[in-house]
């Protein structure tokens, strides 16, 4: 039953501009349905779905897919979501709710993202000017470093044969090479995290304090070994007002709703007596 009036609804829903007639021949139809059924049916309950609920979810599938539904694609949908209704209903006649982690969970998330909506802060200058002298460690350019490197795999004794190598040439190893490197010899303006990322977890660690110019290692890397040398350190420094004013904005306005949020959970929490129950850790 409820699979026809879907069908039935579906050619006029997809054509915006017979948007009118979709919903007037649709009372016409649950109207005369209400009266056919009305006697048989007053025992059922009622699943309204809305025009809203129905445009968010073609909208989601449209920008998923790229393209509109077709009929029996919009058909589909909002089957699914019929039964995702019934299906949600009887879990909440039979208690399904009820002590359950997860939809604690999503429910807190959830009103924590309406509340956070309504808060609305818009800063003056220097309320934004004050904010940011207060937090100019988080926007330091970090330190970047170009460099060069020649790299011994592992798989051949990498590293007696990068000890040898540097030993034989008394550190003087310009213009000379080892085993082929993924990414390459030569590497500009790379921070230390992008260091680790390129040569795995805290090999960043042999960059600092040392030389340029000049011929360091081997040094072990999740890959093998390598001996670097350092030709430029452009040195860490804190980024102008001007130049990321917008992602101060945004801090700024994230900092608030954090602030006004625990202010609001702290006044729900005053309308209750919480008691915590001993346990062993």
């Amino acid at each position: 039953m409820v699979c026809s009036r879907i069908h039935l609804g579906v050619g006029f829903f997809l054509n915006l501009e017979l948007k009118k007639r979709y919903f007037i021949f649709f009372g016409f139809f649950f109207g005369i349905l209400s009266i056919l059924y009305g006697l048989t049916a007053s025992n059922k309950k009622e699943i309204f779905i809305s025009e809203n609920e129905i445009s968010s979810l073609i909208s989601s599938w449209t920008n998923q897919m790229g393209r509109q539904p077709n009929n029996d694609e919009v058909t589909r949908i909002i089957s699914n979501l019929i039964n995702e209704e019934v299906l949600y209903r009887e879990a909440l006649v039979l208690g399904l709710d009820k002590d359950d982690v997860i939809i604690k969970r999503r429910l807190a998330q959830k009103i924590n993202f309406l509340k956070s909506g309504q808060f609305s802060f818009i800063p003056s200058e220097k309320e934004l000017m004050s904010y940011y002298q207060k937090n100019r460690d988080n926007y330091k350019e970090a330190i970047k470093y170009s460099f060069s490197h020649i790299f011994f795999s592992k798989d051949n004794d990498g590293a007696s044969r990068a000890n040898l190598f540097f030993q034989d040439h008394n550190g003087n190893l310009d213009n000379l090479s080892g085993d082929p490197y993924l990414l390459g010899n030569n590497f500009f303006d790379r921070t230390l995290s992008q260091i680790d990322t390129d040569f795995g977890y805290n090999f960043s660690k042999n960059f600092l304090n040392k030389e340029i110019d000049k011929w360091h290692g081997p040094y072990k890397s999740t890959h093998g070994n390598h001996i670097i040398i350092i030709k430029n350190i452009v040195a860490e420094n804190v980024l102008e007002f001007k130049e990321i004013k917008e992602e101060v904005l945004k801090n700024y306005i994230q900092t608030e709703k954090f602030i006004e949020m625990n202010k609001y959970i702290s006044s729900l929490k005053d309308k209750y007596n919480i008691t915590i129950q001993n346990y062993e850790n």
